[in-house]
């Protein structure tokens, strides 16, 4: 569960995205695409991976947030915000 988002790392143009892990990865997406936030690297699990135990469950959990230079802070702050809303 995400617990907290540092905004404060807005300030600085040297990341270009928020990665964490999240057990409710499809409600995040459906919620964050009603606000018409579409994540750009949505992973799948690969069919040849269907059914196959993996040391990991990144598939499933992984989230990445993009920040770069086409959003502004606003951008940035309204999805990191409803990112929030969506955990309380």
């Amino acid at each position: 569960m995400l617990k907290t988002i540092n905004l404060d790392l807005l300030e600085k143009n040297d990341l270009n995205s928020f990665i964490f892990l999240t057990n409710e990865k499809k409600r995040l997406i459906r919620y964050l695409k009603i606000h018409n936030i579409f994540l750009s690297e949505y992973w799948k699990r690969p069919k040849v991976l269907s059914g196959r135990k993996l040391s990991h469950s990144l598939y499933e959990e992984l989230i990445i947030l993009p920040i770069d230079d086409i959003f502004s802070k606003s951008n940035l702050l309204f999805m990191c915000n409803k990112i929030k809303k969506f955990y309380k």
